[in-house]
C-alpha cells in the first residue's frame, strides 16, 4: 500500500516539474547555455540584479514586458511575468517560479525544481489545515511534514505523506491550483531549514481529539490548539 502510494500520489507535485521541462523542450532548448549561470529558484518582487535583467529581457522577446531592461523585479515586471504565465499554463502569482523560468528558456536546476514544488505543495497544505494559525504553528506543521518524509515510518515523499496518511486529510479540500500564501512559503521554507520549534515531532492534533495514540505520546511543542508530538 505505502509503494502504491510513493508512486501514485507521489507523482501529483512532480507534475510540475515535467510541465517546466515540455515548455522548455518545445522551445528547442536541451540544456544550459554557454556561459550562463543558474538563476535563482525563485525571483519574486523586490529582488534585482543581472538575473532580473535576463527575466526583463525574456519577458520582452515574448511580447509581455514593455518597459526597461533595469535589472529590478518591480511592479511592472510582476504583471509582465502573470501575463506570460497565463499564456502559458501556469499559476498567474506573478513570481518567477522555476517552472517559469523553464518556459522562458532560463536556466533552473531540475532538482532545485524538484525542491521547490515540493516546499510548494507543503505551503499549500499549511495554508489548508491552519490558514489563520500563528506563525510558529505554520513552521511546526511544514517541520512535521518533512520529518515524516525524510523517516522510513512514513512515505518518502510530500505528495505521499499528504495524500496518503488521514492526519491530513484536510488538504483534500484544498485547491492546489491556487499559489500558496507567503506566510505559508516562508514557514515551509523555515522548516526545510530545520527552523521548526519542535524538530523531531511527527505528529500532530488539535486539543479536544479522542485519540488515545496521540494522547500518550509525549509533547514538543504546544501553542493555541495545536499540539505537536
Amino acid at each position: 500500500m505505502k509503494l502504491y502510494f510513493r508512486s501514485l500520489l507521489g507523482a501529483a507535485f512532480l507534475m510540475a516539474a515535467a510541465l517546466g521541462l515540455f515548455c522548455l523542450l518545445s522551445e528547442g532548448e536541451t540544456g544550459t547555455p554557454d556561459g550562463e549561470a543558474l538563476l535563482p529558484t525563485v525571483a519574486r518582487p523586490g529582488d534585482g540584479g543581472e538575473e532580473v535583467a535576463e527575466i526583463q529581457r525574456r519577458l520582452t522577446e515574448e511580447g509581455c514586458y514593455i518597459g526597461e531592461v533595469s535589472g529590478v523585479y518591480d511592479l511592472l515586471t510582476r504583471e509582465a511575468v502573470r501575463q506570460f504565465q497565463r499564456e502559458s499554463g501556469l499559476p498567474p502569482s506573478g513570481t518567477a517560479t522555476p517552472e517559469t523560468l523553464r518556459c522562458l528558456g532560463l536556466p533552473a536546476a531540475l532538482d532545485a525544481l524538484a525542491a521547490y514544488e515540493e516546499r510548494r505543495l507543503v505551503a499549500a497544505a499549511v495554508d489548508a489545515l491552519c490558514p489563520d494559525g500563528p506563525y510558529l504553528v505554520k513552521v511546526a506543521l511544514a517541520g512535521v511534514i518533512f520529518r515524516r518524509v525524510s523517516s522510513e515510518s512514513f512515505p518518502d515523499s510530500a505528495a505521499a505523506v499528504l495524500f496518503g496518511e488521514t492526519a491530513f486529510a484536510g488538504v483534500k479540500e484544498y485547491d492546489f491550483r491556487e499559489e500558496p500564501s507567503e506566510e505559508a512559503l516562508r514557514a515551509a521554507r523555515d522548516a526545510s531549514l530545520g527552523l521548526s520549534p519542535c524538530p523531531d515531532a511527527l505528529y500532530f492534533y488539535k486539543i479536544g481529539t479522542t485519540d488515545r495514540f496521540l494522547l500518550r505520546l509525549p509533547v514538543k511543542y504546544k501553542s493555541g490548539d495545536f499540539v505537536f508530538a
